[in-house]
């Protein structure tokens, strides 16, 4: 699967009939992450475009990195059901460093009744944020991970922004 190879939806994902990508659209004002993901062997790479680069590219795969944790209320209790999305938006990524969780660009990624949940695909090195749906807030900022890493966030509470008066 590669995202990022149209400049029309950069973020959805589309299935690669072969190792050779092709990418359309560059633009030198209009930055672009490439990524190609390879689920099947867990497997990911990424590539950050400036829109000036000409001729091939090589990209190599690595073993992607997980996150998980629990999202619980003010008195400790989970909080279930929520949908997380990126913090601050899904496109475009405030800089090179920024990663946008898989899925996050549509239905959000769901936790369950125990207030777990799991992300798995997540670039190697790339900051993630994660923001609880509904108004709730956000729950997790600049977490990286390694090469095949599961995190484990441990248990978190939405921060609400906080409000001028």
């Amino acid at each position: 699967m590669a995202a990022g190879v149209s400049d029309l939806f950069p973020w959805s994902e589309y299935r690669q009939p072969w190792a050779r990508v092709e990418v359309h659209g560059l633009d030198p004002g209009q930055h672009r992450r490439v990524t190609i993901t390879h689920a099947g062997r867990k497997l990911i790479g990424s590539i950050y475009l400036k829109g000036d680069e000409t001729g091939p590219l090589t990209l190599r795969l690595q073993p992607y990195g997980t996150i998980t944790g629990r999202i619980i209320d003010d008195n400790g209790q989970p909080s279930g059901g929520l949908r997380l999305f990126n913090t601050g938006g899904v496109w475009p990524p405030r800089s090179a460093e920024q990663g946008i969780l898989p899925a996050g660009d549509n239905d959000g990624i769901h936790t369950g009744r125990d207030g777990r949940f799991r992300v798995e695909g997540l670039v190697p090195g790339l900051k993630y944020g994660g923001s609880a749906a509904e108004g709730r807030g956000e729950v997790f900022r600049d977490v990286t991970v390694a090469s095949g890493e599961v995190k484990d966030l441990g248990d978190l509470k939405p921060i609400l922004p906080k409000r001028d008066n």
